[in-house]
């Protein structure tokens, strides 16, 4: 696993709330996803498949607690920030495939001052 992009600075005044998104830019997620086809009784579905994210320190520790949020869409919010939030956070995030080959895991670095 290796990080394929800089998600970018975040500075946050000491108890505001901050919202990092874990992929830049929106085009970057629509390329990455993947359209995967499902077979049922000689159907064909096709679904595009949601993403899984996980947010975590330098430490490689998740950070998801009870100022820490994972939103639905990837996002992490940080609410009443503290000196001590200042780091490095990273958004790995992978595509759910029904293929037996592993998929590769994507991680993008954030730094919070």
């Amino acid at each position: 696993m290796s990080v394929i992009g800089k998600g970018g600075n975040y500075a946050v005044l000491r108890g505001s709330s901050l919202r990092m998104s874990c992929i830049p830019r929106e085009s970057d997620l629509r390329e990455e996803r993947e359209t995967e086809s499902i077979y049922k009784s000689d159907m064909r579905e096709e679904r595009e498949a949601a993403p899984i994210y996980k947010w975590t320190d330098e430490q490689d520790k998740e950070v998801i607690d009870a100022r820490f949020t994972k939103l639905e869409n990837g996002d992490l919010e940080i609410v009443n920030a503290h000196v001590s939030d200042s780091g490095i956070y990273k958004c790995k995030f992978e595509i759910p495939s029904f293929s037996t080959t592993p998929q590769p895991k994507n991680v993008y670095e954030h730094k919070l001052v």
